[in-house]
Parts: C-alpha cells; sequence; structure tokens
C-alpha cells in the first residue's frame, strides 16, 4: 500500500480519530511535493520518500473534496481546506466558492481547534488555486469579522470584476 492509500484510507474511514488530522497534513505536504516544491526540511521521512503518482493525487483530491461537500463540520475540515490548498489547483474555484458561501451563512464550524479558521484557510485555499480573494489585503486569521467581510465582498463581486 502507498503512502496516497493509506491517507485515503485513513480519511475515509476514521473521520473522528486524531491520525485524520496529520493525515491531512501528509496530504498537503504530498501535494506540494507534486507541485514541485521543495520543503524537504519540513516533510516527514514518508512524504518525502513516496514516489510522486498522478493517480493517487486526483484519489486523494477527490476523498478530501467529498469530505468538504459532505461533512462540512467535520472535526479536521480546516486540515482538509489547507491540504487542498496546497495542490493549488484552479479547477477547485467552484467547491472553495461553495465552501466559502456555507460558512459564510453557518458560521465557523463548533469543534475547530482554537485558533483556527475555517474562513480563512477557504479563502487561502481559493488564492492557491488562482483567485484572488483578499484584493490585495490580508486580513488577521484571527479577525472573523474582516475574514465575514472579506468573504461577502468575493462572493458579492459581479462575474468577471
Amino acid at each position: 500500500m502507498t503512502l496516497w492509500d493509506e491517507l485515503i484510507y485513513v480519511i475515509s474511514s476514521q473521520p473522528e480519530s486524531e491520525a485524520v488530522g496529520e493525515a491531512f497534513n501528509k496530504a498537503g505536504f504530498l501535494f506540494e511535493r507534486s507541485n514541485a516544491h521543495s520543503h524537504d526540511a519540513l516533510w516527514p521521512v514518508d512524504v518525502r520518500q513516496a514516489p510522486v503518482d498522478d493517480a493517487g493525487r486526483a484519489r486523494l483530491r477527490e476523498v478530501i473534496l467529498t469530505i468538504i461537500r459532505e461533512q462540512p463540520e467535520h472535526p479536521r475540515i480546516v486540515s482538509a481546506f489547507w491540504a487542498l490548498s496546497k495542490l493549488e489547483d484552479p479547477s477547485l474555484r467552484a467547491p472553495l466558492e461553495l465552501a466559502l458561501a456555507y460558512y459564510l451563512k453557518h458560521g465557523e464550524p463548533a469543534d475547530r481547534p482554537l485558533g483556527s479558521s475555517v474562513l480563512f484557510q477557504v479563502i487561502v485555499a481559493l488564492s492557491s488555486a488562482g483567485v484572488d480573494v483578499f484584493e490585495g489585503s490580508r486580513p488577521d486569521p484571527r479577525d472573523t469579522s474582516a475574514l465575514e467581510r472579506c468573504a461577502r465582498r468575493y462572493l458579492t463581486k459581479p462575474a468577471g470584476a
């Protein structure tokens, strides 16, 4: 079993376990590596040694997108968006915009780690996908009001503007 397969298994079969947070982190590192970013010193050994696998990358991407669509209150949802941000994939724009609208309407999940912001991570993932959500001024990730204003401004901007 490859590391890609191990992460897919953990994320899809153990949603409440602590291992899922680590799996999302390793997924992000693998996505960075598959984009030819070099942060070797920061990556765990198994990530550095894992082969880059386009099919594994696509499967892992889909598993994480499924979690985001079907379990928006997942206890590790912030980490899921962080991992997706490492894909730097413009094709993620539509699902990320839907997620941004969802969290803007429903607020932050109650069961998120202290100090983490799902709105901020969704905005970062959109930025990594090539969308200028911040429009030049990046709010403090702890300033929920500023993040909400940023999200609202982006979501209400006319198409193509």
